[in-house]
């Protein structure tokens, strides 16, 4: 099940881009051995702020980036000998897009997860100067 979830990286980059929902699971330092995950109450991120960070399910983070960004994301296939997978993600102003092909369905939702999160990113620091 923890496939579902995205990974720690992602997660804080979320957590530092404001992102505040609640999720079934987190990643937690109180174990001194790094963030551990854990599945289980609901969690948001203003409970123990400093402790943990919450863990959506990938189709959370979407969703959040979709209402909060106006960004969406389109995963696509196409079979040449193989299956390959690749993404678009279009938001009010322009469409960004990668020309790369992933053998997986879930390393193309985390590439678009790492997309999503640079885009934001970037903006925040466009809005900032």
């Amino acid at each position: 099940m923890g496939k579902e979830f995205i990974p720690y990286e992602q997660a804080l980059a979320l957590k530092k881009l404001g992102f505040n929902q609640s999720c079934l699971s987190y990643y937690s330092d109180s174990f001194h051995g790094g963030f551990q995950h854990k599945i289980s109450k609901v969690y948001s991120q203003t409970e123990y702020s400093n402790q943990i960070c919450s863990t959506p399910l990938y189709q959370q983070a979407f969703r959040w980036f979709r209402e909060k960004h106006k960004l969406s994301v389109c995963i696509e296939s196409h079979y040449t000998d193989e299956w390959f997978y690749f993404y678009k993600i279009e938001g009010e102003a322009r469409n960004y897009g990668e020309n790369k092909d992933y053998d997986t369905y879930e390393k193309t939702e985390l590439a678009s997860i790492k997309k999503l999160i640079e885009i934001v990113q970037a903006n925040e620091k466009l809005i900032k100067k």
